[in-house]
């Protein structure tokens, strides 16, 4: 039998009543998933689960759905309690606006990972014992697994609430503390030794030295520092702080950047930037304009829900581009017309040729990607099978097709909506996360607050 827990729920009462107490005890359990909340000893009720599960000996296989909002929280307790990481299915819903809900989280786990035979699934509230019963009770019955059916199902009226002292939870993005030697290793291993402590300081000292200058007083990260202090967008103009994120990066921390992630980042939305090399000389920034969003079509994104492949050989296309090499200086000017072009584009709500537009623009980044002397040899290998296994796909299903960014993902635009259900299919059987993007536009925002 096969065990499938379903987790990928958002915005649960219980999540809702720590974030709005007001005495801070439960502050550091914020963002933490129901099912990862510590119970009594400071045990996590997913613990209990896995435990009971291992422990019946019934399961040839278990498989855990979450969404990508908490995606991250149940991957790293996969690899600190020997759960195999790869079993863990992500969704790609962000919002509870956004979710699948059950039904079609289950659907999606056993098309996905084409799951064949008894199954056991459960949410989280449940008692596998319980559920194990009734199961035995029914042995004739069975379900009829045909596309187009109406489904039913049967909820048991049991659930799981914290009891005795809640205990602090390991730090997810920064762990000093780790359940074994092996837990140490596995997620060394796979994340590395440096997580995001180190932005933030860096970003308070450099924030400080930048405030030094203008009488402020700086001891936390940039954003909430402005809030905090007051500082407006005329002490630091957004063009000026985009740089200043950048510096935070290059100067301080040796990080290979760029500004366009850094612009987006303090307009957000939708942004066309120019980064002409007059406006960068005359006056260190280019121009950004916010675009409208009040319609856009229906974009998608794609991502390896094992990011870890992003090509063999890494692009040194900034260096080449400083020496003057015709090829990417060229290849740079027409990067620059496909943008004012998309401009347009999106102004004129021309959706058919935005679409051309991102597959130029991925065309050209196939061919400017490498060096010169192996362009022809390994243009594939420099964005990596996998980046070039998702673009293939979506092509497939007539989707025009992008990278957003330096590997790892894709974004799209399907014009079909009959073949943006398929593809979306074809994507998560590939194993990859798929979602349809909704926007976030800081001027609709601001109007309703």
């Amino acid at each position: 039998m096969i065990c499938i827990l379903l987790v990928a729920g958002h915005g649960t009462l219980l999540e809702t009543q720590i974030k709005n107490d007001d005495t801070g005890l439960y502050s550091h359990l914020a963002g933490v998933p129901k099912a990862l909340l510590p119970g009594n000893g400071g045990k996590k009720i997913l613990d209990f689960w896995w435990e009971t599960v291992n422990m019946r000996q019934l399961f040839t296989e278990v498989y855990l759905v979450t969404n990508a909002d908490k995606y991250k929280h149940y991957e790293r307790w996969a690899t600190a309690n020997d759960f195999p990481v790869e079993n863990v299915v992500n969704d790609g819903s962000t919002t509870l606006e956004d979710r699948l809900g059950a039904v079609a989280d289950l659907e999606l786990v056993v098309r996905s990972r084409k799951l064949r035979g008894d199954m056991l699934c459960a949410d989280q509230n449940f008692d596998v014992a319980q559920v194990i019963r009734f199961f035995r009770s029914k042995v004739s019955e069975w379900l009829v697994n045909e596309k187009q059916l109406d489904v039913f199902g049967m909820k048991l009226p049991t659930g799981f609430q914290l009891i005795g002292q809640v205990l602090l939870p390991h730090p997810l993005n920064d762990p000093t503390e780790f359940g074994s030697l092996q837990d140490l290793f596995c997620i060394s291993r796979k994340e590395g030794y440096l997580g995001g402590l180190r932005l933030l300081q860096a970003t308070c000292k450099k924030f400080y030295q930048f405030c030094s200058r203008q009488g402020a007083i700086v001891s936390a990260t940039l954003k909430c520092l402005m809030k905090f202090y007051n500082i407006t967008d005329n002490d630091l103009p957004r063009p000026i702080r985009a740089n200043f994120i950048l510096n935070v990066e290059t100067d301080e921390l040796f990080i290979t950047a760029g500004l366009q992630d850094r612009v987006v980042q303090v307009y957000e939305g939708l942004v066309y930037m120019d980064f002409s090399k007059e406006l960068m000389d005359e006056r260190g920034y280019g121009n950004y304009v916010s675009l409208d969003m009040s319609v856009l079509p229906p974009f998608w994104l794609a991502y390896l829900s094992d990011p870890s492949d992003s090509g063999r050989i890494h692009s040194n296309i900034r260096q080449r581009w400083l020496g003057g090499e015709p090829l990417v200086v060229e290849a740079m000017r027409t990067f620059a017309e496909l943008t004012d072009a998309a401009r347009a584009a999106l102004e004129n709500r021309d959706w058919t040729r935005l679409a051309q537009l991102m597959d130029q623009n991925f065309e050209l980044r196939r061919h400017a990607a490498c060096d010169v002397s192996i362009r022809t040899v390994y243009t594939d290998e420099c964005l990596g099978p996998g980046n070039l296994k998702m673009v293939q796909l979506a092509k497939q299903f007539g989707s025009a097709v992008k990278l957003p960014g330096s590997g790892g993902a894709v974004v799209g635009l399907c014009l079909d909506a009959a073949k943006l259900v398929e593809m979306r299919q074809a994507f998560q059987e590939a194993g990859c996360v798929f979602c349809v993007l909704t926007p976030y536009d800081p001027s609709a925002n601001a109007a309703s607050g």
